[in-house]
């Protein structure tokens, strides 16, 4: 019995040795990472905590769990700051899963309000600020700096006031404190006060708060001097660099470009997506309301642009339009149609002409159409060398069929020629296509979407991701096609989708910004591209007004995307679809709690439904079918 005895307490002492052995090295584990985190080597941290969460997520008595949530919970930290919000999004819900510790959602809040900051979404910096407070009363300066300065920008001194003097009062000790009195006009105490933060402790965001304050004081050389000292102590988040607005004073200078080439910081993707959105958004504008002012803004916003070209053409064409049609003589109209004979002013400068009485009018397209076949052309300028573009249009009702060449002239190699064949939809005067480029050394080879606007039968808009050229009615036979074989194009593109899906038609990765979110689901409405649609949705996809028995209505709740496709027709009505496609949409927190919440104004007495979008994991979903009231 003994000897059983003795058996037991060794297999036990070799269990709890085994034990302790395996934490020990764990804990090693745990505190690498944590140094190579501070260091700022974040691809091998992020190797390191996610092996220790994979191998302890499950344990729950010997091992602390503490250290589990914190690995979980930096990894969301690396990825925010990263700006990947949506795999930070799911590592910080990982940790919400295993505890409701304050510490975690009143840093994650915090860190979401400098990122609303950032953005100026202040509203939404102001709610996030107050939910970490709320959650950490205590010695959360940060949060109530964010408050402060987001109450600063929407003119509630007031209340900026109040949250500054408690950070002052209270927050003797905390960088949170210099920048309080920095935006209260201290100036000479708010930098003494870092100073003498940085004599005690020579930690890397002290230093970068040195550099941030310099560059809010306009000292560009000792701002990028302690920047620099920050990042040899390892603070290399490319979010502080690139999206805060700590250093929006030196970021466009060449010392500050070069010091990021110096330490390899580069500008994160995802910023330059957002950047070339809003320089196409802020293009786009600017041609179609055609004012001087716009122009001038753009240029000033863009000024390395690869568009400044045309809106400098444009801009002049502008200028020479204004001095021209008030000519009482009609010559500087002439001289104008003459200089600029693909002006967008060229219908209006004709009406001003003597002999316009006897030109036949300009008709306005139909919203629904015959069988029609259109030809426009275009001779302008690409770098320097003459271009020739022709479109061939089949339009039978909704649906467009084509068949565009483009031609440039180049003196090395003679005449480039690319054609393409696409088909599509059109609604109103919209027109949104797939395009296959088949011949040709395109950069633009492949699956692609295009968007054109009929304006009417003699003009037809090209509106690309570098410019929007106007093209004119072709009456040149040479290069008109009387017939086009719609079945034939569409077997072409059809085939090369099939190994194409996807790829550059939309862009899934940046559905995190709602502008983006939009313009696909708009391109898969007029394609009806049910499949994009349901990548779209989130699964299952309840009917809020078909599932309540009290409405007597037929539900198209949808479990799966077959079932999406299967009720397609009905979900997505005329009346939705023209909501969509003219992005009709309105916030929907009026109805419910859920403030981030759209909704499409395109509901009927037929179908008094809508589909309600918001995020889901960081990236706009359709996530239900609701009543719109």
């Amino acid at each position: 019995m003994n000897k059983y005895r003795i058996l037991i307490i060794v297999i036990l002492n070799l269990v709890v040795v085994n034990c302790f052995a395996q934490n020990e090295v764990n804990k090693r584990m745990y505190k690498t990472a944590i140094k190579q985190m501070n260091a700022g080597k974040y691809e091998d941290a992020t190797h390191k905590f996610l092996q220790y969460y994979e191998q302890n997520k499950n344990v729950k008595k010997i091992f602390p769990k503490g250290r589990v949530n914190n690995a979980a919970f930096y990894l969301g930290i690396i990825k925010f700051y990263h700006l990947d919000y949506v795999g930070a999004n799911i590592w910080f819900q990982k940790v919400q899963s295993r505890t409701d510790f304050y510490y975690y959602p009143a840093f994650e809040y915090l860190i979401k309000s400098g990122k609303a900051y950032s953005e100026g979404d202040f509203d939404k910096a102001i709610q996030y600020s107050t939910m970490s407070i709320t959650k950490k009363p205590k010695k959360n300066y940060d949060a109530y700096l964010i408050r402060a300065k987001s109450y600063i920008a929407k003119d509630n001194s007031a209340k900026a006031q109040k949250d500054f003097d408690f950070i002052i009062k209270n927050g003797k000790k905390s960088p949170a404190k210099a920048f309080a009195l920095l935006f209260t006009g201290e100036l000479r105490s708010a930098v003494k006060l870092m100073k003498k933060l940085l004599r005690k402790d020579k930690k890397k965001e002290y230093y970068y708060n040195m550099a941030s304050i310099y560059s809010y004081l306009n000292s560009k050389e000792l701002a990028l001097e302690n920047l620099e000292k920050s990042i040899k102590n390892g603070h290399k988040y490319p979010y502080y660099f690139w999206k805060t607005k700590d250093l929006e004073e030196i970021r466009d200078s060449e010392e500050f470009l070069n010091l990021m080439q110096k330490y390899n910081i580069e500008k994160p993707e995802v910023l330059k997506s957002e950047e070339l959105e809003k320089e196409m958004l802020a293009f786009e504008k600017t041609l179609k309301t055609g004012t001087v002012e716009l122009c001038n803004n753009f240029i000033a916003n863009y000024p390395e642009s690869s568009k400044i070209d045309t809106v400098t053409y444009f801009k002049n064409e502008l200028i020479a339009w204004q001095i021209s049609k008030n000519d009482p003589t009609r010559e500087k109209v002439e001289a104008f149609l003459e200089k600029y004979p693909n002006s967008t002013f060229k219908e209006e400068a004709q009406k001003l002409l003597p002999d316009f009485n006897k030109q036949k009018p300009i008709t306005e397209t139909k919203k629904h159409r015959d069988y029609s076949i259109y030809c426009f052309s275009n001779i302008g300028y690409v770098d320097n060398q003459e271009s020739h573009s022709i479109f061939n249009l089949y339009i039978d009702d909704s649906k467009v069929y084509g068949v565009a060449s483009f031609k440039t002239a180049n003196s090395d190699t003679g005449s480039g020629v690319e054609k393409s064949v696409f088909y599509g939809s059109i609604r109103g005067d919209v027109i949104d296509v797939i395009e296959y480029f088949e011949d040709g050394n395109s950069t633009e080879k492949g699956i692609r979407g295009r968007t054109l606007i009929l304006v009417n039968e003699k003009v037809l808009k090209d509106i690309t991701a570098y410019h929007i050229t106007n093209l004119f009615a072709c009456d040149n036979e040479e290069v008109r096609m009387n017939n086009i074989d719609k079945n034939a194009i569409v077997k072409k593109v059809d085939r090369e989708l099939r190994y194409r899906k996807f790829s550059t038609l939309y862009h899934f990765d940046n559905h995190y910004n709602i502008d983006v979110f939009i313009t696909d689901l708009r391109r898969a409405v007029m394609l009806n591209d049910k499949d994009a649609i349901a990548e779209m949705c989130t699964f299952p996809l309840p009917d809020y007004y078909g599932d309540n028995a009290y409405n007597k209505a037929e539900s198209y709740h949808c479990r799966s995307p077959q079932d999406l496709s299967y009720r397609y027709d009905k979900i997505f009505s005329e009346g939705i679809k023209d909501a969509i496609i003219k992005r009709s949409y309105f916030e929907g927190g009026k109805y419910n709690n859920i403030k981030e919440e759209i909704r499409f104004n395109g509901s009927t007495n037929i179908s008094p439904r809508t589909i309600l979008i918001k995020r889901v994991k960081g990236v706009y979903k359709i996530y239900a079918l609701g009543f719109l009231s």
